[in-house]
């Protein structure tokens, strides 16, 4: 609950109103890293652990392995738990996901010669011509990229979930076009969420539990666990959490974290 800390003179105090997320829901506490020392430090604490493998995908499987080996139960977490930054671009077709990932590419380019600028054009990145030194340097940087048409980024996101025994996946896209990254994260949603008129099950059931932070007019950061896009914010979201129910999270009682009280609206599940 918060209330004004300091009234004005001749006023009555501001009334306590209730703070989100409220009694009895503290927000979790996670470890993100790209190397071994953080991913031991977050299992010697007991806590989840969020790996960059979208820029550090050589130390992935290594920090994941030394986490698991390094965990040692809390109160917060009985068990490891593990999610991945991955980078992906959908399409309707893996051509045109290719093309539009290249704007990334150069981007990294620019970046590593030290010429940082706007974000290129699709066209301006098909446009420039790779030396040989700068094509491997791209290909090295993009090897963890899941680029393509919804069953490649489908077959992409399940085999990287399986091979790491990842937990959860948080999607982030880069395009040059908000609309183009928003069309990827509609077509993610749609090939990696159960769908009743599915004909062939999906190798992996992400189970459509995904978060969604966006921007908000406001400027800052929301999250929604609703479908892609936010209803409130039909505008650009900027990553999507997949979370993997096969592997439920075990959770043991807090006995600082009491059970919310019951509300007019019922209790937070």
């Amino acid at each position: 609950w918060a209330s004004s800390p300091a009234p004005l003179p001749n006023t009555p105090p501001t009334p306590p109103f209730p703070a989100p997320p409220g009694p009895g829901s503290p927000p979790e506490l996670w470890l993100l890293g790209s190397g071994d020392y953080s991913a031991r430090a977050a299992g010697v604490l007991g806590l989840p652990f969020s790996f960059a493998h979208h820029f550090m995908p050589a130390n992935t499987e290594p920090a994941l392995a030394a986490y698991r080996a390094a965990f040692r139960p809390s109160a917060d977490l009985a068990a490891p738990h593990v999610m991945l930054g991955v980078s992906v671009v959908c399409a309707d077709t893996t051509e045109e996901a290719r093309f539009l990932a290249g704007s990334g590419a150069l981007a990294f380019l620019r970046l590593r010669r030290g010429r940082p600028g706007r974000y290129p054009t699709p066209e301006e990145a098909a446009a420039y011509t790779y030396t040989p030194e700068e094509r491997e340097a791209v290909r090295a940087w993009t090897r963890s990229q899941i680029v393509g048409d919804p069953d490649t980024v489908r077959r992409g996101l399940a085999d990287l979930a399986e091979r790491t025994g990842a937990d959860e996946l948080m999607v982030t896209t880069m395009t040059h076009s908000p609309d183009a990254r928003l069309t990827s994260y509609r077509l993610v949603a749609d090939a990696a969420g159960p769908r009743a008129a599915r004909s062939t099950p999906p190798p992996f059931d992400f189970g459509l539990a995904h978060t969604v932070a966006y921007s908000h007019p406001n400027g800052a950061d929301q999250r929604s666990t609703s479908s892609v896009p936010s209803p409130h914010a039909p505008h650009l979201p900027l990553v999507a959490t997949l979370a993997a129910p096969p592997r439920p999270r075990p959770r043991p009682p807090h006995p600082r974290h009491p059970p919310p009280p019951t509300s007019p609206c019922g209790t937070r599940p």
